[in-house]
């Protein structure tokens, strides 16, 4: 089964600007969010709140006296990918979503081994509903259109009360659509990132809150992820030219920098490191924008 063509490993192709971002980012985008801070839907929600860890998971079912809605998939799972863009985007299971913790898992990960085996997951997709103490209470482990997944889930509002929704301060704020988007992002779950992060721009088109400089560092290296490079660079561009002061700048530029190189406009991305060691010799990203002169050029003698 091929992968989708936006699922391309950039190790192979974009090797440089890859092992930058695995430095780059933890600096950047650290997790501010607590264990204790539930997501609160928005009266509108446009998509499920995931959780990506399971000890966590667990924990906040325990706190809600809930259950966890566990869903195991593979990029290259065609099944999955219909599930997902057709029973996980739809209106009502998201407005389920939020009244039970909802855990998302990528069968192959190293960090799902542990969960693989205890459930002993043979197929994809798998749904398992779990008591907070782990025990399992229900599993399908087959594709289910939003009225199977409906209707087989609903027994679970009936033994347990519906969890309260806490009214944390910012729970309904652009700011949790970021911390949110940077839990996501850890986990190497990058189309979850995007999703908060393009709602963030749309709300807030005129950065009132301050966020959107941040959010398109964000956007466009999870875009390099997912192998939209032309998407990407255009986000980047956008930061360097409409928050010239932020200090998300210098990253962009180097990010915009590699991809520049690696996409065939070598003299474009050597101008703009050269720009970028200029403009911000302290910065961490001038030095590897010196090493990423040295590499390119040094290819460019080889080839000539």
């Amino acid at each position: 089964m091929e992968p989708l063509p936006f699922r391309k490993p950039l190790h192979d192709s974009l090797p440089f600007l890859v092992a930058a971002l695995i430095i780059i980012l933890p600096v950047f985008f650290p997790v501010s969010l607590s264990a204790e801070e539930i997501p609160s839907l928005p009266d509108d929600p446009q998509f499920i709140f995931w959780e990506f860890d399971y000890q966590r998971a667990l924990n906040i079912a325990e706190e809600k006296n809930g259950f966890v809605f566990a869903y195991v998939y593979a990029n290259d799972c065609d099944w999955c990918r219909k599930m997902e863009e057709e029973t996980f985007s739809h209106p009502e299971v998201i407005k389920f979503s939020g009244d039970h913790v909802f855990l998302k898992v990528k069968a192959d990960s190293n960090t799902s081994k542990m969960f693989m085996e205890r459930y002993r997951i043979r197929n994809l997709p798998t749904v398992i509903v779990l008591h907070y103490s782990g025990g399992e209470m229900y599993r399908e482990s087959n594709y289910l259109a939003p009225s199977q997944f409906l209707r087989e889930t609903e027994q679970f509002n009936q033994v347990s009360p519906r969890r309260s929704r806490p009214n944390f301060q910012n729970s309904r704020s652009l700011t949790f659509y970021l911390e949110y988007a940077k839990k996501a992002f850890q986990h190497l779950e990058f189309m979850e990132a995007t999703k908060a992060l393009d709602y963030i721009l749309y709300k807030d088109p005129h950065n009132k809150q301050g966020l959107n400089d941040e959010a398109l560092l964000l956007f466009g290296i999870s875009l390099v992820y997912l192998y939209q490079l032309q998407a990407a660079e255009i986000l980047l561009a956008r930061l360097c030219l409409e928050y010239p002061q932020s200090r998300a700048v210098p990253d962009a530029m180097y990010i915009l920098g590699e991809i520049y190189i690696q996409t065939n406009r070598t003299e474009r991305g050597h101008n703009l490191l050269k720009k970028l060691i200029k403009e911000y010799p302290e910065h961490a990203t001038a030095q590897k924008a010196k090493m990423a002169l040295e590499r390119t050029y040094g290819d460019d003698k080889e080839g000539g």
